[in-house]
């Protein structure tokens, strides 16, 4: 980690994230997929189950788990989650 250097004191990258950013750091180390989105709805349930699984298991609130495995989205997917949480805004469970 390359530390970030403060007047009388050093900080490293790993020790500023924040608590969200560090619940994603710790949940794409588990590499839960990305989503790129598409017309199969068997894939997009696999995708939803993974992360649901993965939610509990690392014990992640019901309030960042959209946000959380909304960054795991790509291509269409994102695009489309971009146009609905502006559109919306971010939801909150």
């Amino acid at each position: 980690m390359t530390p970030i250097l403060i007047p009388s004191q050093v900080i490293t990258f790993e020790t500023s994230l924040s608590a969200e950013a560090k619940l994603i750091k710790e949940f794409v180390h588990f590499q839960p997929g990305y989503y790129y989105g598409g017309g199969d709805p068997e894939v997009a349930g696999k995708w939803i189950i993974s992360h649901e699984k993965l939610h509990g298991l690392l014990r992640i609130h019901d309030g960042i788990r959209a946000r959380i495995s909304g960054f795991m989205l790509r291509g269409d997917a994102a695009v489309w989650w971009t146009a609905h949480t502006a559109a919306h805004g971010e939801p909150s469970t």
